[in-house]
């Protein structure tokens, strides 16, 4: 009965840190663009830094290649651009590039894509956005998603319709 109750508890303690693991550190959030075809991993770490992984990154062990780290921010992301030969474009403001995938395109900030895109017309001196008004909403003309990993807890993924 002794050895019987000495592996009870082994196994109980495994599984109790594995929880603890989940809970604190294992926080993966999958976005897909809008037909699921492509995908990348946000893996928010309890640091304050998060892993943005091509692909859906499964692995509990921090990756050696292929992420972006990045602090609490948000995060703008266009899936299948039209111009590009990229299956996506990210705006956001590295910590750390470390890609070899070549099918992503960072931008520091979200303007230089509609800049690029043409919904950004100038930015007066003042800070002042001129925007136009013969396109239509990157939202409604892209698949673009808008994700918020500033959170306490989670990461908010803002699609169509909820912006």
């Amino acid at each position: 009965m002794d050895e019987i109750m000495r592996k009870i508890i082994i196994v109980m303690v495994i599984v109790i840190v594995f929880i603890i693991y989940y809970k604190l550190d294992y926080n993966r959030y999958f976005v897909f663009n809008n037909d699921k075809t492509k995908v990348f991993t946000i893996w928010k770490r309890n640091n304050h830094h998060s892993y943005l992984i091509p692909g859906k990154y499964i692995s509990p062990f921090v990756p050696d290649s292929n992420y972006i780290v990045i602090k609490n921010q948000i995060i703008n992301v266009i899936f299948n651009p039209k111009e590009d030969s990229v299956d996506y474009i990210i705006g956001l403001y590295p910590k750390e590039i470390l890609l070899k995938d070549k099918n992503i395109k960072v931008y520091k900030n979200i303007d230089s894509i509609l800049f690029k895109y043409g919904y950004l017309k100038e930015i007066k001196p003042n800070g002042k956005r001129i925007y136009n008004n013969k396109k239509d909403s990157l939202i409604d003309d892209l698949d673009y998603k808008l994700i918020d990993i500033k959170r306490i807890y989670g990461v908010k993924i803002f699609e169509k319709g909820e912006l």
